[in-house]
């Protein structure tokens, strides 16, 4: 199951051989859905329950520690459910997505966004789309998940270009 990621890999590191440096790894991926987005309580459980059933762990919720009358956010309210995927978690959500979520997920202009963050650990990259959950689990229940989705890969690396090579890896046309 987890061949076409490692395999992706390992072809990135062989072209990329003299440019980059094996102790690059994949670290972690946060895939949260936004509160904003949803327009009820009801339709936050439903969205929480999801990414339970497609990450196979249960997700945390965070809270608003301050309120701010600009966004219309109270003191205590949800902000956001996310879960923290790490090893082969991480690489069987992968291997999801692309296998079977890439191939439907339309790639217009204004459904898929993608923006890179710069730690002094990690290069991290954040992948968002408006086209609800698109995962084999919920299959039959495609019509209750129109939200929008968003999920973070970060990547240890010392250099950023070694960090990309795990992108490309990915076959995923971002740019």
């Amino acid at each position: 199951m987890y061949t076409f990621l490692y395999a992706s890999l390992d072809t990135a590191f062989k072209q990329n051989s003299k440019n980059i440096e094996r102790n690059s790894s994949l670290e972690k991926l946060i895939i949260r859905f936004p509160f904003n987005t949803m327009k009820s309580e009801r339709d936050f459980l439903l969205h929480w329950t999801a990414l339970g059933i497609i990450s196979g762990q249960k997700p945390k919720i965070v809270f608003s520690t301050t309120a701010d009358a600009k966004e219309k956010i109270k003191k205590g309210d949800p902000l956001f459910c996310f879960v923290t995927l790490r090893n082969s978690k991480m690489i069987e959500f992968l291997n999801k997505f692309y296998h079977a979520v890439f191939p439907i997920l339309n790639m217009e202009k204004n459904s898929f966004r993608f923006f890179k963050e710069e730690t002094k650990q990690f290069f991290g990259y954040s992948f968002f789309w408006e086209q609800g959950l698109l995962f084999p689990e919920l299959e039959d229940r495609f019509e209750l998940f129109k939200s929008s989705f968003e999920f973070q890969l970060f990547v240890k690396a010392e250099k950023k270009n070694n960090s990309d090579i795990f992108l490309t890896a990915l076959n995923i046309p971002l740019l």
